[in-house]
C-alpha cells in the first residue's frame, strides 16, 4: 500500500512533496503512538520530513518518495535517464504499462522507437508529455496554453508536446530552469525524472481503500500579491497558489477545498475596494466552504453580509449566537453537507472566542461566541443522523504545534477538543498564523487530526483521510502542510484578474512617501517591544497637542516595513503595515489606571508565549518606559514606569493618552480602556494618515534610520533550554 504525505524543502525552492507507503509513516507511528493515543479511532500520522537518510541533492525528496514506491532510483541523479529506464520507472509508478502510452502512441513516429536498444536519452519535453498522459486525460483538461509564456524559450517546445507542458506547468509539476527556461529539448536527469513522477502521478490504492483529501488556505488577509522577492515562504500571491491548488486536485480528485476565514482585510487591493478583488479570486478557485474569522467583522455587518452572500459557497460558524435571544443569526448557517469522492462530508464551522476582543467590539456586540466544545458534538451527532460519512471541522481559532512535540497541537482547539465526544474525521485550523501539522486528543483518547497553513497565502493545510470502502471508516489520517515553491508559474486567468483591480488602486497605492536607510521590523525582543512598534507609537504622539503618552496594540502592526531595492516606500506599504481604518482617541488616565493597562497587555502577551488563550500581541509604547518581571504574578509584574523624562510616573497623577479606537472600547481585553469610554474624546483622525504624516516629515531629512528605543525591560525571563 502506498501513502502519500508531504515534506517542506520551500528553502530549496523545490515544490511541497509527498511520500507514499506504509514504510515512509511507519517512524512517525513509532513517535506518536502513546498510550494515549492507543485509543479507538484512526491512526494519526504527521510529516516525517527527511527519512531516507539520503546525501544533500536538490532531487532527494523526490528520490525518497521512489524509494517509499519500491522504485530504486540507481545511477547519478544529475545524468541523463535512458529511455527503458524512463518507461521501466513510468511502468512501476502506475503499477502498469498503458497501451496508450506506447512508443509511438503521444509522440512523432519513430520518437520512441527502441533502435538503439532503449540507450538513448529521453528529453524533458517528451518525458513531460507521456506523464501528463498517463496522469490526466488532457483531451478534457483545463489547459491554459498562455501559461507557456512565463518561460522565455516556449517556442522551442515541440507542437505536440505544447499541451501536455502546459499541463504540467499549471499544475506546478514543471517549474522550468534558472533564467526561466524550460529547456525541451535537452535529456531528461535521472533526479529530474524522479521528480516529475513524483509531482504527476496519483497514488495507487489498494482496491478496498479510498482517499479524500481536505485542503484548505487560512488568513490569507487580502494578499493578492507574490512577496516581491520572491522568497521562499513568503507570500506565494494568488496567481501561484492557484498552481499549488490545481497540483493538489491533480494528485487528488477527491478533494474538499476550504477557506478558513481572515481572508479580505489586510492589503490596499483587498481593503480599498471592500474585499471584492480577494471575492472574485477565491470564486475561481471553487472553494467548496468557509468559515468566519475574527477579521471578517472589521467592517460593517452589511459588507460582511454581502462578501458571504457573494462568495458562491457556504459560509458557516455554528458557536455564534445573538446575544438577547440565545438564538442563532438568521444570516448564519452552523453547518453543511458536502459530497466527494462518493461520500457525504459534514462540514462545521467554528470562530474563536477572541472576535470580541480582536475585531472593533461595536461590530460584535450584540454576538455571543460559545464554548465550541457542546455545539460541536450536537452539529457532528446531527449530521451523522443525516447521513454524514465523514465528520471535517473548519476552526479559525488557536491550533500551535505543540511546545515539546511539535505533533501534539496546542491551544484553543486542543483545549475544546478534551469535551469533544463525537467523531470528527479532520480540523483545519486557522487565525495563529502558524505551521501546524499534528494532532488532538478528544473526550475518548482519540487522535483527531489538524492543519493549519500558516498566512497571507505562503502554504496549504491538507490532511489525506484514507477510508476503508466497505465500512466507511477512516483507517488513517495523515495531516500535512505544504510551503509551494516560489517558482511556480503563474496562473493566467487570475493575472488577469489581478491586472484588473490593481489598475483601480495603484496610482493611490504606488504613490511614494520616502525612503528607508534599513528595514523596520515588528519583531519584539523577550520584553515584548519592537523597533516598528516604537515607531508608530511616536507617530501617535503627534496627532494632537497635548498627548503625553501612547499605546498601541502589537496586533495592529500587520507587517514590517521593508523598502523597495532603493529604499523607497509607497503608501501602499504603510497601508499594509495598518490596514484597519482605526481612529485615534484620547483618554485622561491615572498612573494607576496606566500600569493597570500595561499589566492586561503583560497577561496576554505571556499566553501567548505560553500557547494559552486569550493571547494577544505585546503592547508598544511611547512617551513612557517601564520594566517588568515575568515571574510575578498576573496584575503585579510591572515594577518600575518612567516618564519621557525620566521621572517616575506618580500613579495619582493625570496623563493624557493616545490609542485607537479598536483599544479604546475594549480590544484585545484592555478591559480598564473599556471602563474609560464616557472620558474619551475620539480625533477622527485615522491611524494611518498619522504614520503616514510622521513617516514623510521624517524622510525629507533624507532616507529615515530607526532603531529600538529599548523602553521595555524584563526580569527573570526564562532562559531557553
Amino acid at each position: 500500500m502506498r501513502y502519500k504525505y508531504i515534506v517542506n524543502y520551500a528553502i530549496r525552492g523545490i515544490f511541497m512533496r509527498r511520500f507514499r507507503s506504509l514504510t515512509a509513516l511507519a517512524a512517525g507511528l513509532v513517535l506518536l503512538l502513546t498510550s494515549l493515543a492507543q485509543a479507538a479511532g484512526p491512526a494519526v500520522t504527521p510529516l516525517d520530513l527527511n527519512d531516507c537518510g539520503l546525501p544533500s541533492h536538490w532531487a532527494a525528496t523526490y528520490v525518497c518518495d521512489l524509494q517509499h514506491q519500491g522504485i530504486p532510483l540507481e545511477g547519478d541523479w544529475d545524468q541523463s535517464i535512458t529511455r527503458t529506464e524512463f518507461l521501466n520507472l513510468l511502468a512501476k509508478a502506475l503499477g502498469r504499462m498503458p497501451t496508450s502510452l506506447n512508443a509511438t502512441a503521444q509522440l512523432p513516429g519513430g520518437g520512441y522507437e527502441h533502435a538503439d536498444g532503449g540507450r538513448g536519452t529521453v528529453s524533458r519535453e517528451d518525458a513531460v508529455t507521456l506523464i501528463a498522459w498517463a496522469a490526466a486525460d488532457l483531451a478534457k483538461a483545463d489547459i491554459d496554453l498562455r501559461i507557456l509564456n512565463a518561460a522565455a524559450d516556449a517556442a522551442a517546445v515541440s507542437d505536440y508536446a505544447r499541451q501536455p507542458v502546459a499541463f504540467a506547468m499549471s499544475r506546478g509539476a514543471l517549474e522550468g530552469r534558472p533564467g526561466a527556461v524550460l529547456d525541451p529539448k535537452a535529456p531528461l536527469s535521472r533526479g529530474a525524472a524522479a521528480k516529475l513522477f513524483s509531482l504527476m502521478l496519483p497514488e495507487v490504492l489498494p482496491e478496498e481503500i479510498d482517499k479524500v483529501t481536505i485542503l484548505s488556505y487560512n488568513d490569507f488577509h487580502g494578499h493578492l500579491f507574490q512577496d516581491s522577492r520572491k522568497r521562499p515562504g513568503n507570500d506565494l500571491g494568488a496567481e501561484r497558489l492557484t498552481t499549488a491548488i490545481l497540483g493538489q486536485e491533480l494528485e487528488n480528485p477527491n478533494l474538499l477545498l476550504l477557506d478558513i476565514g481572515d481572508t479580505f482585510q489586510g492589503t490596499p487591493i483587498s481593503n480599498l475596494v471592500q474585499g471584492e478583488s480577494v471575492q472574485e479570486w477565491r470564486k475561481s478557485l471553487g472553494v467548496d466552504g468557509g468559515t468566519l474569522g475574527n477579521h471578517e467583522f472589521d467592517w460593517s455587518r452589511e459588507t460582511m453580509l454581502g462578501l458571504m452572500n457573494g462568495a458562491g459557497f457556504p459560509i458557516i460558524s455554528a458557536n455564534i449566537f445573538v446575544e438577547e435571544t440565545g438564538e442563532r443569526p438568521e444570516w448564519l448557517t452552523p453547518s453543511v453537507m458536502a459530497t466527494v469522492g462518493g461520500y457525504k462530508v459534514g462540514l462545521i464551522g467554528i470562530t474563536t472566542l477572541q472576535t470580541k476582543a480582536t475585531t472593533l467590539p461595536a461590530h460584535v456586540a450584540d454576538l455571543e461566541f460559545r464554548d465550541p466544545a457542546p455545539v460541536i458534538d450536537e452539529q457532528a451527532a446531527a449530521l451523522r443522523e443525516q447521513g454524514a460519512d465523514l465528520i471535517v471541522l473548519m476552526v479559525h481559532a488557536v491550533a500551535s504545534p505543540g511546545s515539546e512535540d511539535s505533533a501534539k497541537v496546542e491551544g484553543e482547539v486542543a483545549v475544546w477538543f478534551e469535551n469533544v465526544h463525537e467523531r470528527v474525521d479532520a480540523v483545519m485550523a486557522g487565525h495563529s498564523h502558524e505551521l501546524t501539522a499534528g494532532y488532538v486528543l478528544n473526550a475518548k483518547g482519540e487522535m483527531v487530526p489538524v492543519a493549519q497553513g500558516a498566512s497571507y497565502g505562503r502554504a496549504l493545510a491538507r490532511i489525506d483521510l484514507y477510508i476503508d470502502r466497505e465500512t466507511k471508516q477512516v483507517t488513517r489520517a495523515v495531516p500535512a502542510y505544504l510551503l509551494p515553491s516560489p517558482n511556480l508559474a503563474a496562473a493566467p486567468a487570475v493575472s488577469e484578474i489581478l491586472a484588473r483591480w490593481n489598475a483601480e488602486v495603484k496610482p493611490l497605492e504606488a504613490r511614494p512617501v520616502g525612503k528607508i536607510a534599513a528595514p523596520i521590523t515588528r519583531t519584539w525582543t523577550e520584553a515584548g517591544e519592537s523597533a516598528l512598534g516604537d515607531f508608530i507609537a511616536d507617530a501617535m504622539l503627534t496627532a494632537a497637542p497635548g498627548i503625553d503618552i501612547a499605546l498601541m496594540n502589537g496586533g495592529g502592526i500587520r507587517a514590517d516595513l521593508e523598502g523597495q531595492e532603493d529604499g523607497t516606500i509607497t503608501w501602499g506599504q504603510l497601508y499594509t503595515i495598518q490596514p484597519f481604518g482605526n481612529t485615534l482617541v484620547t483618554v485622561p488616565m491615572t498612573g494607576s489606571e496606566i500600569k493597570e493597562t500595561l499589566e492586561q497587555g503583560l497577561e496576554s502577551y505571556v499566553r501567548l508565549l505560553t500557547n494559552q488563550e486569550g493571547a494577544h500581541r505585546p503592547l508598544q509604547v511611547a512617551g513612557i518606559s517601564f520594566t517588568w518581571d515575568y515571574a510575578a504574578p498576573t496584575g503585579q509584574r510591572v515594577t518600575e514606569i518612567r516618564l519621557a523624562d525620566g521621572q517616575p510616573i506618580d500613579m495619582s497623577g493625570s496623563y493624557t493618552v493616545v490609542v485607537n479606537n479598536f483599544m479604546a472600547t475594549g480590544g484585545d481585553d484592555l478591559v480598564t480602556l473599556k471602563s474609560l469610554m464616557p472620558k474619551q474624546l475620539d480625533l477622527g483622525v485615522v491611524d494611518l494618515d498619522i504614520f503616514v504624516n510622521r513617516f514623510a516629515t521624517l524622510a525629507e531629512q533624507g532616507p529615515v534610520a530607526y532603531s529600538i528605543q529599548n523602553r521595555i525591560q524584563v526580569l527573570n525571563f526564562p532562559v531557553a533550554e
